[in-house]
Order: C-alpha cells, then structure tokens, then sequence
C-alpha cells in the first residue's frame, strides 16, 4: 500500500527557500511542489490552509526598524479575510544574532531588543497572527511537516494562491506605510491615526493634536514632532 504524503506548496520566487526545500524533500512522506505564492508557504489539508511567512532573525529585526514588518501584517491579515486561510509568522535564528553592528551602543540595541519583543506582542495580540521563533531552516522544515499532518488529508488549494499575482499598492497602503514609519507607531496606531485625520497631509498639518489619538501620549508626541521638525544632515546610524 503507498503511503500517503502531506502537501507542501512552497514559493518560487524566493531564491533564499533553496535551503528549505532541499531540507523538506528530505521527509519521505511530504510532497514539495514549487508555486508562485503570496507567501513562503501554504499548506492545504482537509481540516484547511495555512499560509506561512518565513523570516531569517536578521530579516525580521530589518523589517522591525524600518517598519517594513506593518505592511507584510497588514497583507497577511487581508489574506486571511479574502481566503478564509490562517496565517503564521516563522521567525528563524537567534534574536542575539545581528544586533552588536557597528555604531550601535548598548542603550541603542536595548530599546532594539523592546521594540523586537513589542512588535511580536503586537503581531500576536492586535493582529491575531501566530510567531513561531525556530533556530534553524532544519526546525523550520520539521515543524512545517508536523503542521502538514495535523491538518489532515492533502486538498488542493484554490488555483489563484498557486499562480498568485501581488496587487498593486492601494493609496490606503501607502498613507499607513507613510505614518506608521513615525517614531513609536505601529500599522495598528497609524491606522487609529489616519480615521482621525483622513490623510498624510492632514496628519502633518496637524501634527500637535496627535494626542487627540488614543495610544499617543504627550512623550510620543513629542518624538514624532522632533522627527517632523529635524532639519537633515545625512548623518546616518542604521545599519
């Protein structure tokens, strides 16, 4: 009797999943099959779909500083609404790894590692997506089998999330990227911000009523308000 294999999709245009599919082919009773996905994995069973972004710690922790994360938030949460799938964030490495760059003091890599944990507390709770934190491409393939299992006999997934095909940015996404790019907000304060003010502009005129929003206090103002105000000198400590 041939054993019965879990389905694996996972996307084809990131070059840096190599590593993860050669480790997934390593279980002899999971299926690989490479799709253009909207994100690095999908898992169809008959109990449902699981869409699976993946980030390497050193991704992830960019992605927290320059907030890059809210907007791949923001597009798993739609994904969820539009599919009727779960989503889950898979963070792989040692949140030790990276962070001692070059520049970087301890005070500064300190408010790093609060703004890392705040942001995972905030994926969880605010947005209801699920982190998973795995030391290796090897942890990530094993609990991703394991996953494939517990939901049950292989169903094929709708034809669209295999030959996915990215939308346009809408001018609400590029309003929330704008001023959740602000010091201290998140995607879920910026939108809070935005039904306030209707749009960037009216955001930036109106910079000293901010407080007005729930969840900006005097001091968060304040931060926002030095940033709008600085005058640039290119004097750079990223990276």
């Amino acid at each position: 009797m041939e054993m019965e294999r879990s389905r694996v999709y996972v996307d084809s245009r990131e070059g840096r999943n190599k590593k993860l599919i050669e480790e997934l082919r390593k279980f002899e009773d999971l299926e690989v099959l490479i799709r253009a996905l909207p994100t690095d994995m999908l898992l169809s069973g008959e109990r449902g779909v699981v869409l699976i972004e993946r980030k390497t710690i050193s991704d992830f922790i960019s992605s927290v500083e320059d907030r890059r994360i809210w907007s791949q938030v923001k597009a798993l949460k739609r994904l969820e609404e539009e599919e009727g799938a779960r989503t889950m964030l898979i963070v792989s490495g040692f949140f030790g790894e990276g962070r001692k760059r070059k520049g970087r003091t301890s005070e500064r890599r300190e408010g790093l590692r609060r703004m890392i944990l705040s942001t995972i507390a905030s994926i969880m709770v605010d947005w209801g997506i699920p982190v998973l934190r795995v030391e290796s491409t090897e942890q990530v393939a094993s609990f991703v089998r394991l996953l494939a299992k517990r939901l049950g006999k292989p169903v094929e997934a709708k034809p669209r999330l295999l030959e996915y095909k990215p939308k346009a940015r809408s001018p609400d996404d590029e309003a929330l990227r704008i001023i959740s790019s602000f010091p201290g907000v998140s995607a879920v304060l910026a939108d809070k911000i935005l039904r306030r003010f209707k749009s960037v502009e009216n955001v930036i005129k109106n910079a000293e009523r901010l407080d007005e929003v729930e969840g900006i206090g005097k001091e968060k103002k304040e931060r926002i308000l030095r940033a709008l105000r600085h005058l640039y000198k290119g004097e750079l400590t990223l990276g």
